[in-house]
C-alpha cells in the first residue's frame, strides 16, 4: 500500500467531551514512523466536524493531488446529505409586512466552510490553548463516568478513580528489570557539555531503591577524559550520592557533548526490581548544560521518552552551603499507587508545561533561543564547590534493595 493522505476526525461527542480527543499523535506504517505531531480538536458539533478534520499529506505529486480532489468531489455528491430543515414559519400575519422566512440550511462542504469562517466574525479554533479548556474539564476532582448511551455506569464504593498524571509518554505499569539506561539527546542550549545533578529510583511502594556508586557509569564517562581535566569531581557516581537539589558542583555529573550525538548513563542494579517512579534533578551549575531531550530504557526496552525540566537559575548571592532555594526534581511515574502519585504530582511535567523552543534568525545569524551555537570552541570548565555540602534532597531513607 502506498499512503498519500490521511484524514483524522477527533473525538466529537459534545463540546465538553471534545476535550477528551487526542492531541499528540504518532502514525507508524510497518513500524516506521511517518508522522508525529499535534492534531486538531473536534468542534463539539456535527456541522463543523468536517472543517476541523486533520489532514496529513504524504505527497506533492500533482496527479495524485488531482485524483484526491476528484475523489472528494465525488464523495460530496454521492454521500447522504443531512436532512434539510424546513423553512422557519412566520409568526406574524401576512398583511403586517413581515420579513421573508430564512432559506433552508444546506450541508455542502462549501456551506460548512463559510459558516465556520463566518461564525462570530472569526475562524473556528481547532487548536485551543490551555487557558481555553473549560474549568470543569481541567479541574475535575476525579475521573467522570462515561457511556455511549448516556447512562451512568455503576462505580463500586471501594474504587476511587483519580486522574492520571499527564506525561509525554504512556508508561508501562511497574516495569521490571536490572539495567537502567538514560539516553540524553539534547541540552537546554549548550553545544559542548551535558550534565545532571542526581538520580533516584523508587519501587512500586514508593521506597528508595539504593544503588552503590560503582553501579553507575556513563558514556562519555565525564569531563575528566578531556585534556587537562583529570581529577575533576563531576563523575557518574555523584548521581547517586544523595545530594541532588544543590548548586555545589562537587555533587554533579558533567560530560562533553556534541549536538546530534547521544550520551548514555547506565545504572546496573544487583537484582531485578519493579519500578514505581524515577526522580531526576537537572544540572544546576549552568542551566544551559542541563538535559532537555531524553529517553529511558529498562533492560533495553524503552519505557519513557520526553523532556526534562531545566534547573532554576542560581540565586545571587548563593548560600554558603550551595543548597537550592527549592527542590527542582522531576518525576516520571510508572505506577497506579495513589499515594505515590499524590506525593509526586507537583513534580510531574510534560512538554506543554516546559518552555517552547523559540529561535530568532536574522540573515542567517542566530539571535536567541535554545539552539546551540556551533561556531565556537569548547570552553573550559572547572569545579569550584562550596564550603559545605548542602541540598534540599530528602534525608537518607531505608532502601528497598540491599547494597
Amino acid at each position: 500500500m502506498t499512503l498519500s493522505l490521511m484524514r483524522l476526525w477527533n473525538y466529537n461527542k459534545s463540546r465538553i467531551h471534545s476535550f477528551r480527543g487526542a492531541r499528540h499523535l504518532e502514525v507508524r506504517l510497518d513500524q516506521v514512523l511517518v508522522f508525529r505531531g499535534e492534531i486538531n480538536k473536534a468542534p463539539g458539533n456535527v456541522a463543523d466536524a468536517e472543517a476541523c478534520a486533520e489532514i496529513l499529506l504524504f505527497t506533492v505529486e500533482d496527479q495524485i493531488l488531482a485524483r484526491i480532489e476528484q475523489h472528494d468531489a465525488e464523495q460530496q455528491t454521492t454521500s447522504c446529505d443531512l436532512p434539510k430543515l424546513p423553512s422557519r414559519p412566520s409568526t406574524a400575519r401576512r398583511d403586517e409586512g413581515c420579513h421573508e422566512a430564512a432559506p433552508p440550511l444546506e450541508h455542502s462542504a462549501q456551506t460548512m466552510r463559510r459558516r465556520v469562517a463566518g461564525r462570530g466574525g472569526g475562524v473556528l479554533d481547532c487548536r485551543p490553548s490551555l487557558a481555553q479548556v473549560p474549568a470543569e474539564v481541567l479541574f475535575a476532582p476525579q475521573r467522570p463516568s462515561t457511556a455511549a448511551c448516556q447512562q451512568p455506569t455503576p462505580v463500586l464504593p471501594s474504587y476511587k478513580p483519580s486522574l492520571p498524571p499527564v506525561q509525554d509518554y504512556e508508561t508501562a505499569l511497574h516495569p521490571r528489570g536490572r539495567v537502567l539506561k538514560l539516553m540524553l539527546t539534547s541540552t537546554w542550549g549548550d553545544a559542548h557539555y551535558i550534565g545532571l545533578n542526581g538520580l533516584e529510583l523508587l519501587d512500586s511502594d514508593g521506597k528508595l531503591i539504593c544503588a552503590p556508586p560503582g553501579a553507575v557509569t556513563a558514556d562519555p564517562y565525564s569531563i575528566s577524559i578531556l585534556p587537562g581535566m583529570a581529577g575533576d569531581p563531576r563523575t557518574p557516581d555523584k548521581l547517586v550520592d544523595g545530594v541532588n537539589a544543590t548548586f555545589d558542583d562537587r555533587h554533579m555529573w558533567l560530560a562533553p557533548h556534541t549536538p546530534g550525538t547521544t550520551c548514555m548513563i547506565t545504572l546496573t542494579l544487583p537484582r531485578m526490581v519493579a519500578l514505581g517512579a524515577i526522580r531526576m534533578w537537572n544540572y544546576a551549575k549552568t542551566t544551559e548544560r542541563g538535559v532537555k531531550g531524553f529517553s529511558i530504557l529498562f533492560d533495553d526496552a524503552i519505557i519513557f521518552e520526553g523532556f526534562m525540566r531545566a534547573a532554576p537559575p542560581r540565586a545571587t548571592p548563593s548560600p554558603p552551603s550551595g543548597a537550592a532555594d527549592e527542590d527542582f526534581v522531576q518525576t516520571v511515574i510508572f505506577t497506579d499507587n495513589e499515594q505515590l502519585i499524590d506525593a509526586e504530582a507537583d513534580h510531574i511535567y510534560n512538554q506543554e508545561q516546559l518552555d517552547d523552543e523559540l529561535v530568532f534568525v536574522d540573515n542567517g545569524h542566530l539571535l536567541s533561543g535554545n539552539r546551540p551555537r556551533l561556531d565556537t570552541l569548547r570552553p573550559t570548565t572547572a569545579a569550584h564547590g562550596f564550603g559545605s555540602s548542602g541540598s534540599l534532597s530528602r534525608p537518607p531513607a531505608a532502601c528497598s534493595l540491599a547494597r
